[in-house]
C-alpha cells in the first residue's frame, strides 16, 4: 500500500457522496412522491422495542406495526417512515413512542401500485439535515485527502 490516505480519501469520497444523495431522496420523497399515493385508515396493533439484525447492522429501535385493509385485504406493516432510523446498541436507550398506542385509530398513506408498500409518518424529519450534515462533511475529508 504505497499511499493509504488515497483510499481513504475514496471510501470518504464514495460513503459521502452515496449517503448524501440516499437523504435527498428522503427528502424527495416526503415533498413529492407521498402526495401521490393514496390514504387509507388504519389502526396500531403493536408499539414494542425490537432487535434488528440485517447485513450485519445490528441494534434496537422502537417497532410500530399497524394493520390496514384496501379492497378487503388486510395488510400489516411495521414500515413506520421512509426517516432515518437510529438503532441503539443498548435496548435501555430505546424509549417506546407514546403518541402511538395499540388500538388508535391512524391514516396509513400506501403506494397504490403497490399496496404493501406504505408508512404512517408521513412527514420529513429534520433530523435527516444533521446526517446530512455529517455526510458532507465525510465527503469533503475525501476531497481534502485526495
Amino acid at each position: 500500500m504505497q499511499n493509504p490516505e488515497k483510499y481513504i480519501a475514496i471510501i470518504c469520497f464514495i460513503a459521502g457522496t452515496c449517503l448524501v444523495f440516499y437523504v435527498l431522496w428522503i427528502f424527495y420523497f416526503h415533498k413529492v412522491i407521498i402526495k401521490k399515493w393514496s390514504k387509507t385508515e388504519g389502526f396500531i396493533v403493536d408499539n414494542k422495542i425490537s432487535y434488528y439484525d440485517k447485513s450485519g447492522d445490528t441494534g434496537w429501535f422502537n417497532e410500530i406495526s399497524y394493520k390496514y385493509s384496501i379492497n378487503g385485504l388486510d395488510f400489516i406493516n411495521n414500515k413506520f417512515s421512509k426517516n432515518i432510523i437510529l438503532i441503539h446498541c443498548f435496548k435501555d436507550n430505546v424509549k417506546i413512542n407514546k403518541n402511538y398506542t395499540i388500538g388508535e385509530s391512524v391514516t396509513v398513506f400506501y403506494n397504490p401500485k403497490k399496496i404493501k408498500d406504505s408508512v404512517i409518518e408521513a412527514n420529513f424529519d429534520y433530523y435527516n439535515f444533521t446526517t446530512l450534515l455529517f455526510c458532507v462533511i465525510i465527503f469533503w475529508i475525501g476531497i481534502s485527502l485526495w
